[in-house]
Formats: C-alpha cells, sequence, structure tokens
C-alpha cells in the first residue's frame, strides 16, 4: 500500500512536467500563414468589380491603401521581391526577359529550377526550411530552384493550365497533415485574371469573370479553413502588379536600332534591355535613339546605366543590369514580332502609372482587424512574414519590419 502511495506521490508531478513541457512546445509554435499571390489583380479592381469575398477579407483584417509594384512592374521580378525582400538588383532576377553577359545566357521564366545562380538572394521558404519550418508550394516563380542547397518540403512543378480549385484543395490537405508533417508557411499563385487582362483589358467582361472565379474560390478557402482546419491560419493575400490598356500598333524594334554583334539586345516588351562592353557604341545607340522621330513623340526614354532614376533601384553589381535601358512610355510598347500581342500589359514605370498598383490584404488572428494602412513597396512584406513566422532574418534585406509591425496584433503569441 505504501508503495502504491509513493508512486502516486511521484509520478504525478512528473506527468504533470511533462504535459507542461508538451504544451509550451505547442504553444510557441507559429501559427500558419497562407501566403496567396492573384497575378494581375490591379488595386483599381476592388473598387471596380467589388469582389465581395476579397473584400469582406479585407474589411475584417487589413488592407493597404495600395500595394507598390517595384520596378519593372513585370510578374517574375516582384514576386522574388515580395519573397526575398530585396530589389531585382540584388534577388537576380530583374526582368521577364533579361541577359547575364557572365553567363553567356538569357534568362527564360523558371530557368532557376536548372541553374539556380540566375538568383542572387535566399526566398523565405529557404530561410522557413533552414530553421526547420516546413514550407508548402503550390506554384510560386521561381519556386523549384535549389537555393543553398534547399527546397521546400512540398512543391509542384509549374503547369499553366492547373484548375485554380486544384492549388485550394491541396493547401487544405497540406493543413490536414500530421503536425510532424504539416507546414507552416504555404505558397499559392493564380495566373488566369493576370491571363484574361493581357488578352482582353482591364476593362473587360473577361476580367470581371476572372476575378469572380477567383473570388468565390477564396471564399471557399476561408470556409474550409475555418470548417476543416482545427488551428487559426493566418491569410496573406496580395498581386503583383496591375494591368494598363496598350496600343494597337508597337514600335518595330528593327526601326529602332539596326541588329549589331557589338551589343545584346533583349526585348522585354515594356523596356528594351542592352548590354554592351563598347561604351562608344552604347551612346552611339543612345543617340540613334534620341533623334528617332518616335522619341520625339513621346513613346519612349532612354537612360545610360549611371542614370537610372533613383527609384528603379538598379544600381550594384549584378551583371544583368544592362547598360542601356529604352523606357516605353505607356500606352506603347515594342515589338520584333511586326504585331502588338494583347490588349493590355505591364511593365512601365509603376512610379509613373498607378494603374498598375497591386493589393495586400491580411487576415488572420496575428493581424489586426478593420485596419486600413497607406500604400508601401512589396519589399516590405518579407519581413512580416519572418516576424510573424517567428524566423530569425538570416539575410540582409531592403525591406524594414517598421513600415508593417503597426498591423500585427499585439496580444498575438507569435513565438
Amino acid at each position: 500500500m505504501l508503495f502504491r502511495v509513493l508512486i502516486t506521490v511521484f509520478i504525478k508531478p512528473i506527468v504533470f512536467v511533462f504535459l507542461s513541457i508538451n504544451f509550451s512546445v505547442y504553444a510557441i509554435s507559429p501559427l500558419p500563414v497562407i501566403l496567396i499571390s492573384i497575378d494581375g489583380l490591379a488595386n483599381d479592381y476592388l473598387k471596380l468589380y467589388q469582389p465581395k469575398n476579397i473584400l469582406a477579407l479585407a474589411n475584417s483584417g487589413v488592407k493597404a491603401k495600395a500595394l507598390l509594384p517595384v520596378y519593372p512592374s513585370k510578374t517574375f521580378p516582384n514576386h522574388l521581391s515580395i519573397v526575398t525582400g530585396v530589389y531585382p538588383a540584388k534577388h537576380g532576377i530583374i526582368h521577364n526577359k533579361f541577359y547575364r553577359p557572365d553567363l553567356h545566357k538569357q534568362y527564360t521564366l523558371g530557368a532557376g529550377k536548372e541553374h539556380s545562380e540566375w538568383l542572387t538572394a535566399m526566398p523565405i521558404w529557404t530561410v522557413a526550411e533552414k530553421q526547420g519550418i516546413k514550407t508548402a508550394i503550390y506554384f510560386w516563380p521561381e519556386s523549384e530552384a535549389r537555393i543553398a542547397g534547399q527546397l521546400p518540403s512540398y512543391y509542384f512543378p509549374y503547369q499553366h493550365n492547373t484548375p485554380n480549385l486544384e492549388r485550394i484543395n491541396q493547401l487544405i490537405d497540406w493543413l490536414k497533415l500530421p503536425q510532424d508533417k504539416r507546414p507552416q508557411l504555404l505558397l499559392s499563385y493564380f495566373s488566369s485574371l493576370d491571363s484574361a487582362g493581357h488578352n482582353f483589358g482591364p476593362d473587360s467582361i473577361e476580367v470581371q469573370q476572372a476575378l469572380h472565379d477567383i473570388d468565390n474560390l477564396i471564399g471557399l478557402l476561408m470556409k474550409r479553413l475555418k470548417d476543416e482546419i482545427n488551428q487559426e491560419v493566418n491569410v496573406v493575400l496580395v498581386s503583383d502588379h496591375g494591368m494598363t490598356s496598350i496600343e494597337p500598333n508597337a514600335i518595330d524594334i528593327e526601326s529602332l536600332i539596326p541588329n549589331n554583334t557589338l551589343f545584346t539586345l533583349v526585348n522585354g516588351q515594356t523596356q528594351l534591355l542592352i548590354y554592351s562592353d563598347y561604351l562608344p557604341v552604347i551612346k552611339k545607340i543612345k543617340s540613334q535613339l534620341l533623334s528617332n522621330p518616335i522619341a520625339i513623340r513621346s513613346k519612349y526614354r532612354v537612360y545610360l546605366k549611371n542614370d537610372y532614376p533613383k527609384h528603379w533601384q538598379m544600381k550594384g553589381q549584378l551583371k544583368a543590369i544592362p547598360d542601356l535601358i529604352v523606357e516605353a512610355i505607356a500606352p506603347a510598347t515594342f515589338t520584333d514580332q511586326g504585331k502588338q500581342m494583347g490588349a493590355a500589359t505591364h511593365g512601365f514605370d509603376p512610379k509613373m502609372n498607378r494603374n498598375l498598383d497591386a493589393i495586400f490584404i491580411a487576415n488572420g488572428p496575428s493581424f489586426n482587424t478593420n485596419q486600413v494602412i497607406e500604400a508601401f513597396e512589396n519589399i516590405h512584406i518579407y519581413p512580416l512574414l519572418i516576424e510573424v513566422l517567428g524566423l530569425d532574418n538570416i539575410n540582409s534585406v531592403d525591406g524594414d519590419i517598421k513600415v508593417l509591425k503597426p498591423i500585427i496584433r499585439k496580444k498575438a503569441n507569435l513565438h
């Protein structure tokens, strides 16, 4: 009898201590964060088309008056700035199309999968994985690149025609995994709205329908998170840029610059990127461009490397930075195919074209409610995610946590 009493006296405290430690481990685990990008969702669309589920998410959480794209307002540079916290000249993907003289290669979308050296900054999923947090990505630009020897715990090779609903379903399935396998940072990306904008223009019925479809998916995601996931989840909804209508007749490149082996030209549609080791060649090209009647009609501007506007943030040692940039002035664009493709585009200087403003919405237990904040550049999203996930920021970044720290709920248990 005495033996049984002693067991009771000594074992119970041990069990209590164990349970207390176990509870603390769960308490300090960061809440999952879902980062979703809706490619081409212009800030203007929220007012123009009134997507009810997205607006409900914004009105009950945090909404920025606008999310400002980095230059140029192209898909890949902006998606990489969102997840690295640095400008394109630091993360390496300066455009959807560009040239690396040191590699003697032209970049193509997703090239980091085969050659990770295209990326020169560490994305947040790599930072998270290195600190023991599992990540899961259902499409994000360059998420298939092995950075610092690391891939996300879960990811899918990009396939453009994958139904959007499959992406929503997979996010839910990942959150239902056992705790030791469950990702805490999840990313996904939708391109259907961007495609509609390019093909039919921002004021089209097709864009309205594409946004309606995505809005229904966001509503479905939020409902399923509430009904099926037994823990609270943070949702951050962003876009990379807006969309602007363009002229039907693009500027033919051959009428501007004759072919020459002394330079390399990359047509980025809204920019021409020109590379050459010979400064006299670059200066001659600039002179030819400025004297062209098209320039006199204010269809484009020409900049030498050392004269790029400060807000472009295009200075640095990256070899991909062009020696000369020809900047189209909207609605003009460049073509090497003899005709314009599509009704609208993006890529122009976002500071000069505010219809290219994007969106930022944050909703969940880690964020304030019913808060509207001033417009900010997308480089500040990375330090916000670092803070909410309780990660150590091991990167030197351009983004500053001070910009978005006021949206974090003070009583939220982030660590």
